[in-house]
């Protein structure tokens, strides 16, 4: 099943490392990482979030 893991730029109460595990554990995983972003990204960032979801659908060809 392709999965999306979206990772912000700037998180610094997590790290690449938790990212970097996902990716290696979940075959078929692709990573976006928003610029200019920290880890409650979704929040004040939710048009580029909605981008990133929909990119990926369209290119996966995922449906809600």
């Amino acid at each position: 099943m392709p999965t999306l893991i979206i990772t912000p730029s700037h998180d610094k109460l997590i790290g690449e490392q938790a990212a970097e595990t996902m990716r290696t554990g979940i075959p078929d995983s692709r990573e976006i990482r928003l610029d200019r972003t920290g880890h409650m990204f979704r929040f004040p960032h939710p048009e580029t979030y909605a981008r990133a979801v929909e990119t990926f659908l369209a290119e996966t060809g995922g449906d809600l």
